[in-house]
């Protein structure tokens, strides 16, 4: 008779439930009150449990006995705000998404284009560099995160197929994490970009901090940055992940024979349609007067519905072969990961109690890093600026640069040039995030990639990239910090 549970899920089970528990008999630690210990054990039991793979009944045990503790109602309050998240239908729309634009056959379209180009072709680690390298120029210059990081991973699964790669191959781990922090830090990198005008918008409002930033200055940190982390990314991959994938049919596959040529039809066509309007949805409002009605009806429709239009779409397309490109019905049953979205909604959930001030704990985070007041400036803004970089994974964003900023502040001056450079280190360092579904909006749909790597292994890649992205923004603000 087969066992329900072996050994191994027992033990992660019972570490989960540990969790839980010692989060909810904790005493109060500092202005952290017991309610923000309870969420606190509730978060890190549900990344455990999410990471060792328990099953999803664990995600509804854990937000009854939430609910019941918290004197919650399960059904009007608990579940709608757990399961009724606009984000859940975003991750599902966009993996429906995904699962459509595989099926029009325009992944392997795309992968062999890209393969074709001879500097990819010289080596696994010239592949990963050219992809990374893409990916930050095309965020940069369209600012359209989700819609580049969609198209990577589509080609990265493509490389993947083509190469006969295995799931959680360390390459394609290494390579799609740093895909997503390739995203992140696109997105930041042209002076007043929209992610840090808003940020420094939070920033001035809150603190009285201008936003007179030496666009310069920032841009040749943000360049130095980039660089040295890709650099970085890729020689950690090859000389300490050391991948012991087979890459001999990378310079040897014919990519461009008779048999193996894909001609671009209707279906590739109509991926590249929706592509077009989910840069536009995204995109288009930060370029419009917020007066106009381009902005209004394109801020009201967001990406969700973007991701809803598209995966319309491509139902009433057909591929080579003749099938519809997307079916609902058997996304529904066969192709959507539910576990993954019960583990998603409740994380997100316990995380902003985690960020709320009667938790206490973003309180007893800044009382801790009170001795750092007593660094020189420079010093003060790094270290800063590594806590937030870590800290960001497991709570919002905007909380870790609002709690990290005034400790900085307060030692610099608002008046300072060093003012300028914290700002930049607080901001982009907060949004530096991918290793949990919680830290950012591309943390979550790289966690929802299941088909190429498990969450275990975007945490452990994903906090160590984050730390040699910061050292890249430590070597631009070394080169920058006389030029605020």
């Amino acid at each position: 008779m087969e066992k329900i549970m072996d050994n191994k899920k027992w033990r992660n089970l019972i570490i989960s439930v540990a969790f839980f528990i010692l989060g909810w008999v904790m005493p109060e630690v500092g202005t952290i009150t017991k309610d923000g210990m309870f969420a606190l054990g509730c978060f890190v039991s549900l990344i455990y449990a999410m990471s060792a793979g328990v099953e999803a009944w664990y995600v509804i045990f854990a937000l009854l006995i939430f609910g019941i503790k918290k004197s919650l109602s399960i059904t009007s309050t608990v579940f709608p705000a757990v399961f009724g998240n606009y984000i859940l239908w975003f991750i599902i729309l966009s993996f429906w998404y995904m699962g459509g634009v595989a099926k029009t056959g325009f992944l392997d379209y795309i992968t062999r284009k890209f393969l074709s180009i001879k500097v990819t072709r010289k080596g696994p680690y010239w592949l990963m560099t050219t992809l990374l390298v893409s990916t930050f120029v095309a965020v940069a210059l369209t600012q359209s995160i989700l819609a580049v990081f969609f198209l990577m991973m589509a080609v990265l699964r493509g490389v993947q197929k083509t190469l006969d790669m295995k799931l959680n191959d360390p390459w394609i781990v290494a390579t799609g994490v740093g895909i997503g922090f390739c995203c992140v830090t696109g997105s930041v990198f042209m002076p007043f970009n929209f992610s840090f005008f808003m940020y420094g918008g939070f920033m001035a409002s809150t603190y009285g901090w201008v936003r007179n930033v030496n666009a310069g200055a920032y841009t040749i940190q943000q360049t130095v940055a980039a660089i040295v982390a890709i650099a970085l990314i890729v020689a950690v991959t090859k000389l300490i992940i050391r991948p012991k994938s087979d890459f001999s049919r990378l310079t040897s596959i014919e990519l461009t024979s008779e048999d193996n040529e894909i001609k671009f039809n209707k279906a590739m066509g109509m991926v590249v349609v929706t592509i077009i309007i989910l840069v536009v949805v995204v995109g288009l409002p930060s370029l419009v007067p917020q007066t106009s009605w381009a902005f209004r009806f394109f801020s009201n429709t967001g990406i969700t519905a973007a991701f809803a239009v598209s995966c319309a779409l491509l139902m009433f397309v057909k591929n080579a072969k003749g099938e519809r490109c997307l079916d609902f019905g058997k996304m529904l049953q066969e192709n959507t990961n539910w576990t993954m979205i019960f583990y998603i909604g409740a994380i997100i959930y316990f995380g902003n109690f985690i960020s709320e001030p009667d938790a206490g704990i973003m309180a007893q985070v800044a009382i801790w890093c009170g001795p750092l007041s007593n660094l020189s400036p420079f010093l003060l803004i790094c270290i800063l600026g590594l806590l937030a970089n870590l800290l960001t994974n497991a709570t919002n964003n905007m909380v870790v640069a609002l709690l990290m900023a005034p400790i900085g502040y307060a030692v610099v001056g608002l008046d300072s040039p060093l003012s300028q450079a914290l700002t930049v280190m607080v901001v982009v360092s907060s949004l530096t995030a991918v290793a949990l579904p919680s830290s950012s909006t591309v943390g979550i749909m790289t966690h929802a990639q299941k088909d190429l790597f498990s969450p275990g292994r975007i945490m452990k890649y994903g906090y160590a990239f984050a730390v040699l992205c910061f050292i890249g923004q430590f070597l631009g603000l070394l080169i920058t910090q006389g030029m605020y």
